[in-house]
């Protein structure tokens, strides 16, 4: 999280189910926040998911209507997601304490099926899930949702099962089994598909950085100066709620800023409103 953070175009979404303090130093640059799990809490992240889920649609149908020459594989790339107005930037959720959501006696059932809606298609225009718990079993993170994980990573566990339901069957057979780890290898764990491969012989052995509150504290201010730079602090962090809709005045002026670079002083409005029509022809064409 701390490296997404200091990428100014990611928009993150945190949730702790613990409500401590770990993360409350993000508050400064996240689009959505959220910690314990009390029912407005809950209800918040319901709601987010859901829109999510309808806004990786709206993603795709975006994408389908790009010309070829700006999107040739019909993938989002570092240019499409630096114009603002196609809202094609990456969204990073990421869900501390997981168990206490996916366990919600009211909206458990519905949490794990939005992640896993998200988790399966996401990616492609992306939307990126991060979850994390102290409780790897089938009933923490179903086994439905963890099935569309690609990438994994098992700390310190108390059993080879437990290694297991994290790395994914067939792991502890292969030789991995973080319940080998001893207490004194803080922050060492096993990492599965990073490469993308998703395969159990690629899984490595790796130790973390630790990274202190003063540290996140550091890389969060650097952070927030990034995006103030580039103009993409949005939802909590500018004290926007949800329910903010975007005007139509918005989307023009994101599209202008979209046409015309910063390092072009001035621009002749046809040329302007050439660009428009080849960046949304079904918006201005005409």
């Amino acid at each position: 999280m701390l490296a997404a953070a200091l990428d100014p175009i990611v928009e993150l979404h945190i949730y702790d189910g613990k409500g401590g303090q770990d993360w409350r130093a993000f508050e400064r640059i996240a689009h959505r926040v959220g910690y314990g799990v009390r029912d407005e809490t809950v209800e918040a992240l319901v709601e987010d998911l859901r829109a999510l889920v309808v806004d990786m649609n709206r993603r795709y149908d975006t994408i389908a209507t790009l010309p070829p020459e700006l999107c040739p594989e019909s993938k989002v790339t570092r240019e499409i997601a630096e114009k603002r107005s196609l809202k094609l930037w990456p969204v990073l959720v990421a869900i501390d304490e997981f168990q206490r959501y996916s366990g919600h006696p009211v909206h458990g059932d519905e949490i794990v099926s939005l992640l896993t809606e998200l988790c399966k298609v996401g990616p492609s225009v992306g939307i990126m899930i991060l979850l994390a718990t102290q409780k790897p079993d089938g009933k923490a993170v179903p086994t439905d949702l963890r099935d569309n994980i690609g990438t994994r990573f098992a700390l310190k566990t108390m059993t080879w099962q437990s290694s297991e339901a994290v790395l994914g069957a067939g792991s502890y057979p292969a030789g991995y089994d973080s319940s080998r780890f001893q207490r004194s290898h803080k922050g060492v764990g096993i990492l599965l598909g990073a490469d993308d491969s998703g395969a159990v012989e690629e899984a490595v052995t790796v130790r973390t950085h630790f990274a202190a509150t003063q540290h996140v504290q550091t890389v969060v201010g650097r952070a927030l100066e990034l995006r103030r730079k580039a103009g993409t602090l949005t939802g909590h962090a500018i004290g926007q709620a949800p329910d903010q809709a975007t005007s139509a005045g918005d989307t023009l002026l994101d599209d202008i800023l979209t046409v015309v670079p910063a390092t072009e002083p001035k621009v002749w409005s046809e040329t302007v409103v050439a660009r428009l029509a080849e960046l949304r022809p079904d918006v201005y064409a005409g």
